[in-house]
């Protein structure tokens, strides 16, 4: 997987029923790479959410969350067993842990366990 900010190998069992997911994800190896714009530079996220019969709306930033957010239910438990870094406002460091990402329905995510820096370097 690759993206702006995630670059990794990601093994994962992730069983998806309706609007509820469960299971496991081993991120593998893994850089993650914090922009080192200030919060001010970073734009609002915008929210994007399908209207029955097609189209879409956008929900703008600080509104209440959209109704598939709502209702989602999340219980994925994250593997981090080495090789991941972090790199970002002039510090490098590596982590492992396990972490807990659940969500209930009409609830807010939460996280849960331990990352553990085991190397770090300043810049």
């Amino acid at each position: 997987m690759s993206t702006r900010i995630f670059t990794g190998n990601i093994n994962s069992d992730i069983k998806i029923k309706g609007l509820k997911a469960a299971g496991t994800l081993t991120l593998m190896r893994g850089e993650v790479n914090i922009p080192s714009q200030s919060k001010a530079d970073i734009n609002d996220i915008e929210f994007v959410q399908a209207k029955p019969g097609g189209g879409t709306e956008t929900v703008p930033s600080g509104a209440e969350s959209p109704l598939l957010y709502k209702l989602l239910v999340l219980d994925i438990r994250v593997s981090i067993p080495g090789k991941a870094w972090v790199y970002g406002a002039g510090v490098s460091a590596e982590v492992n842990g396990d972490l807990n990402v659940t969500k209930r329905s009409d609830g807010p995510m939460s996280y849960s366990g331990e990352l553990i820096l085991h190397e770090a370097h300043t810049r």
